[in-house]
């Protein structure tokens, strides 16, 4: 019986042509790599013949690789130019919520024979993901800004009220109890625009790290590999940022 397989990993990866090379192996021989075609971010879709040839692309950073789609035919087939499936490695049109990277993948073929390659293919896209992905996955899409700026606001609050001795502010049984009332709203309303303006800068401030330090699709060509080695180097300082920054922050609520 003839089957169609489909499935997605939303997962941030690192990959070369040397894992893609691995993925083809595990194909049965009559799957045949018919077309590879790479989008890229200056918004040209590039062909080329075979693996080799895309392991030579320069893969500058104004013309990186977004996406990479390889396209399978089934050389048994008496339409010699019947799909076999596909393989999509980038960002794609089913990406909705969780800003990872997704690799989609499609094969069709006799049911057993699928069904025989659906877990060595699995473990082939496991050796992609990078180290310490779950922080990969902290940033994208638990984001670390819902729980960041609640806890910034809170701080801000905290700071405020501390330096204007809010305790003693108000004296409801005081006569100038009006007065005090007034300043109170004052140092709320205050308290409350520097938060919006803090949680905006810090939003801002994560969205960037995002962006340009923990990229979910990572393609190990030309070029792409020594930007990759760079921003490992910068992401083990924002770890080490991050981790320092945890006892000055608690050191500055108990005081």
């Amino acid at each position: 019986m003839q089957v169609t397989y489909t499935e997605f990993w939303e997962e941030p990866f690192e990959v070369g042509t040397e894992k893609l090379k691995n993925v083809i192996e595990l194909l049965p021989p009559n799957f045949e790599l018919s077309n590879i075609d790479v989008e890229c971010t200056d918004n040209f879709e590039r062909e080329f013949k075979d693996l080799d040839e895309l392991s030579n692309y320069r893969n500058h950073k104004e013309k990186a690789i977004s996406q990479i789609n390889l396209r399978f035919r089934n050389a048994e087939s008496s339409t010699y130019s019947k799909s076999a499936g596909f393989l999509r490695i980038g960002k794609g049109d089913h990406l909705l919520i969780s800003h990872l990277a997704q690799i989609q993948l499609e094969l069709t073929g006799e049911e057993s024979l699928i069904e025989s390659l659906k877990q060595k293919i699995s473990a082939e896209f496991s050796t992609w993901l990078p180290q310490n992905r779950w922080l990969y996955k902290s940033w994208k899409t638990v984001k670390y800004k819902f729980i960041l700026l609640p806890f910034f606001s809170l701080l801000v609050i905290f700071v405020t009220l501390h330096m204007s001795g809010i305790s003693n502010v108000v004296d409801l049984e005081s006569t100038n109890s009006y007065s005090q009332m007034v300043v109170l709203l004052s140092v709320i309303s205050i308290t409350l625009l520097l938060t919006l303006i803090i949680s905006s800068i810090i939003s801002s401030i994560i969205d960037y790290i995002q962006a340009k330090f923990f990229p979910t699709a990572t393609f190990l060509i030309g070029e792409g590999y020594v930007r990759a080695q760079k921003l490992k180097a910068i992401r083990k300082w924002i770890m080490y940022l991050l981790i320092g920054s945890v006892p000055l922050l608690a050191g500055l609520l108990i005081s």
